[in-house]
């Protein structure tokens, strides 16, 4: 902990200060306004101090409150859904926590553009919170685990690391912040919720499919905190203005995700689109800002007309994924909870939607025949004992990317793969083990390159 010549600490100082500095601000300008005609001085100075006033405790209309409050809820009831943390592992992270709050097993220098490891810090902290607020796990309103929580979280507020690229200044600490936020709730004392919420706030609205979505949904939460229903409802329009059909990026009108251009990624970016969008219709369902029925129909028919097709059981191909292949465990899509979820907003497709989450749970292929997506130039044909996928490119659409460093040898990716699944494990992370001149349903010259030409460190 770091104390300065006068005897109090940072975390004394980040605290005091941001009330403080706009308590003076306001009482120098009072002060200036003073020579001012008393017409204006009586208008302007109670005006000063509502400014220095934090923006969450000013009020907003009854109906608008209870309806941010419902979304929270809602956020907050899916995170303690999520699988309980591990007793043996949170224990040893406490173990491990020094005095300070930080762990010596963290890089906190690192500049990593996809993988960041300062952001397992985070990890960390929003999972003592989930375990602390579970009734009925071991660790819930665990003394030790809180101490260790708190600690650690005040650590990252006054020392969190330079990100190593917009994605994780924008979009994945605020993330990480906006759940713990929401985990912790009234255990954030004195000035911890401002500073916390000032890492959440890092978002920056804008761009496209999956990076509209992702920006757009941390500033409706960002404003619901703050009991803004107002930017609440202009954060839902353009959340929701996003489920469309798009001439370029998104979904397309052969019900094929594209992200980065003409590049099929039904299963990289769409994933966390639909994920996204089907969440955040499910938040908003009983609220004033409810999505229109003709949007949750173009959800289910990207799921239905789409997806469906484009996966076995829940195993999808290389095809679907763009540069996300070279990831772990890409192959397998466990949206079932995400597709059930939009079942329930969604009662005209419920049947049809619950029967494709039930077949995403036994491996089975929920679609029969063969669908051709003209778009992405791709191809599937489902029977009951396998199914077959095609990618091929043409003028329609785009190479694969690389980018990050990740599909560094997937320069001849997508150039007439062919792909069959009987089960759910064929290919599953064979992609570090694969000969790249010679992926399934392709020949070139063996003196073709496999490595990227068009690599780049991070996307735009």
């Amino acid at each position: 902990m770091v104390v300065n010549s006068s005897g109090v600490t940072g975390l004394q100082w980040a605290i005091i200060w941001p009330p403080l500095s706009k308590l003076l601000t306001a009482l120098l300008l009072q002060a200036c306004f003073l020579t001012l005609p008393m017409k204006f001085a009586i208008v302007a100075v109670p005006a000063l101090f509502a400014a220095a006033l934090p923006a969450y405790s000013q009020t907003a209309p009854a109906a608008h409150i209870a309806d941010c409050q419902k979304l929270l809820s809602s956020y907050r009831s899916l995170l303690l859904e999520s699988n309980p943390p591990d007793v043996a592992t949170l224990q040893k992270w406490t173990e491990s926590l020094t005095t300070e709050g930080n762990w010596a097993d963290i890089d906190y220098t690192d500049q990593t553009l996809s993988n960041w490891k300062p952001l397992r810090h985070l990890d960390r902290v929003a999972q003592f919170y989930l375990a602390l607020n579970q009734p009925g796990t071991l660790l819930y309103h665990d003394a030790k685990t809180r101490e260790a929580a708190r600690r650690s979280l005040h650590w990252w507020l006054l020392n969190k690391p330079k990100e190593s690229q917009w994605y994780h200044l924008n979009i994945s600490v605020p993330r990480k912040m906006r759940d713990i936020i929401l985990l912790a709730g009234d255990e954030l004392q004195g000035n911890e919720r401002e500073l916390a919420m000032k890492q959440l706030g890092q978002f920056k609205v804008g761009g496209t499919g999956a990076n509209l979505v992702w920006s757009a949904d941390l500033a409706m939460h960002y404003a619901a905190l703050r009991n803004d229903g107002v930017a609440v409802g202009e954060m839902a329009k353009k959340l929701a203005d996003e489920v469309k059909i798009s001439d370029f990026e998104g979904i397309r009108d052969d019900w094929s995700f594209h992200q980065h251009g003409p590049r099929l990624q039904t299963f990289h970016y769409g994933q966390s689109y639909f994920s996204e969008s089907t969440r955040i219709a499910w938040q908003l369902r009983d609220t004033r800002w409810a999505y229109p029925a003709q949007k949750i129909d173009l959800l289910s028919n990207l799921v239905l007309q789409g997806w469906r097709w484009q996966l076995r059981g829940n195993m999808t191909v290389p095809s679907t994924l763009d540069r996300a292949v070279s990831r772990a465990g890409s192959l397998k899509v466990n949206q079932q909870n995400n597709v059930r979820r939009l079942a329930h907003v969604d009662r005209k497709h419920a049947q049809e939607l619950n029967a494709f989450a039930a077949s995403m749970d036994t491996g089975q292929p929920a679609a029969r025949g063969f669908k051709w997506f003209p778009r992405s130039d791709f191809a599937a044909y489902h029977t009951p004992k396998a199914s077959f996928f095609l990618k091929t490119l043409s003028s329609r659409t785009n190479t694969t990317e690389s980018i990050n460093n990740e599909n560094q040898l997937g320069a001849q990716l997508n150039l007439g793969n062919q792909f069959i699944l009987k089960g759910n494990d064929e290919y599953v992370d064979l992609m570090g083990a694969w000969d790249w001149k010679r992926l399934p349903g392709v020949t070139w010259p063996e003196w073709a390159s496999v490595s990227h030409p068009n690599a780049k460190q991070q996307e735009t």
